[in-house]
């Protein structure tokens, strides 16, 4: 029983140091912005890569953006259908 209660502790301790430290990890809560005026139409944007669809960087009215261009009948994403 003694052996039990030293696991439990000990486990306790470490899940309390594991919690106490994710405020030092934790983002300040600011913006990110991604641009991609620096990256060639037609490829996928440095940084970024292809696990799911066909990524790549287009060109639109406000400017480079990076597109899902997969063509498909199902997604593979999650959608909400009303």
């Amino acid at each position: 029983m003694k052996a039990v209660l030293k696991v439990l502790t000990a486990g306790l301790l470490v899940t309390g140091f594991l919690i106490a430290l994710v405020p030092l990890f934790a983002r300040d809560g600011g913006e990110s912005t991604w641009t991609f005026e620096g990256d060639q139409d037609g490829t996928i944007a440095k940084g970024f890569t292809n696990e799911v669809g066909d990524w790549k960087v287009v060109s639109a009215p406000e400017g480079k953006v990076l597109a899902q261009t997969a063509k498909r009948l199902r997604t593979p994403f999650l959608t909400s259908r009303w």
